[in-house]
C-alpha cells in the first residue's frame, strides 16, 4: 500500500518483514515453494534457474549491505 504495509495480513509476519533476507531461502532456494504455500504474496513454481539468479542477486545485496554497515577500523 501507500505506506509500505503488508496488505495481505493485518500484522506482517516475521518472514515477510525479513524478506528477501530469509536465510533458509538464501542457503536453500528449493525452500521457496514451501514458503510460497504459506504466503499468498509469493509467486509459486518459479523455474529453479530463475530462482537461483534471484537468490544470488539478493545475497550479493545482503553481503554488500553487511560490508557497508561493518565498523571501519
Amino acid at each position: 500500500d501507500k505506506i509500505n504495509q503488508c496488505t495481505i495480513h493485518p500484522v506482517k509476519p516475521y518472514m515477510c518483514k525479513a524478506w528477501p533476507f530469509i536465510q533458509t531461502i538464501i542457503k536453500h532456494p528449493e525452500n521457496w515453494n514451501a514458503m510460497a504455500n504459506s504466503c499468498p504474496g509469493m509467486k509459486k513454481d518459479i523455474p529453479y534457474t530463475d530462482l537461483q539468479k534471484i537468490v544470488a542477486t539478493e545475497k550479493e545485496k545482503l553481503d554488500k549491505s553487511s560490508q557497508d554497515l561493518a565498523p571501519r577500523i
